[in-house]
């Protein structure tokens, strides 16, 4: 089971325009989504004193429909995003990593995110980019900077695997998890599977 780190904010007035899916039902497909986002992690024995690493994100929201770029600024993210979904990460060992995906519009059906941590004082951990249909469903998305957590030193662990929905280049309706609508901006879900460290192991 996925371990929530972000309450699901179910988001019961909110419409995509013109496909009459409400924001709230996106929700609800994600928890289905999420039986095939988070398969078993295997057998392999882990230190709970440790804690376990973050592997995997998953991501549920609007973005609401721009034509304009915007230009985005890691050092003035909240100025110009169109979105921040906020939540708790573990790093190597269980490290604590207060993430933020910051959402900016590219123009045309394009949104680029980047992933940025208070843990390291706004340093970009990762981005990439969404690509939408004209009805708001997420068509792509790419990668341009693997997301990695860091650990103990500030040592980033392996990549973390990103669910932004199931798009339809993958065969899916791309309603299920980041969607574009002309509604405003709103986050709807952060969740992951890593756990923190026990600290009742400490001396």
């Amino acid at each position: 089971m996925l371990h929530r780190a972000f309450v699901l904010l179910l988001l019961s007035s909110l419409s995509l325009g013109g496909c009459g899916h409400p924001l709230r039902d996106i929700a609800e497909k994600a928890k289905k989504a999420g039986s095939q986002f988070n398969p078993d992690r295997g057998t392999e024995k882990v230190d709970s004193c440790a804690g376990t690493p973050t592997t995997r994100i998953q991501l549920t929201g609007n973005l609401q429909m721009a034509d304009v770029p915007v230009d985005f600024r890691p050092n003035q993210p909240d100025a110009n995003a169109s979105l921040a979904i906020r939540g708790l990460a573990y790093g190597p060992e269980g490290k604590p990593v207060q993430l933020t995906f910051y959402f900016a519009a590219l123009g045309d059906s394009g949104f680029a995110w980047y992933a940025l941590s208070t843990s390291t004082h706004d340093r970009e951990l990762g981005s990439g980019v969404l690509e939408f249909d004209e009805q708001g469903a997420l068509l792509s998305t790419e990668l341009t900077h693997e997301l990695r957590l860091p650990g103990a030193g500030d040592i980033l662990g392996a990549p973390v695997e990103l669910w932004f929905g199931n798009t339809v280049a993958q065969g899916g309706d791309g309603l299920d998890g980041v969607i574009s609508s002309d509604q405003p901006s709103e986050a709807a879900g952060f969740e992951q599977d890593g756990t923190p460290a026990d600290s009742s192991c400490a001396g």
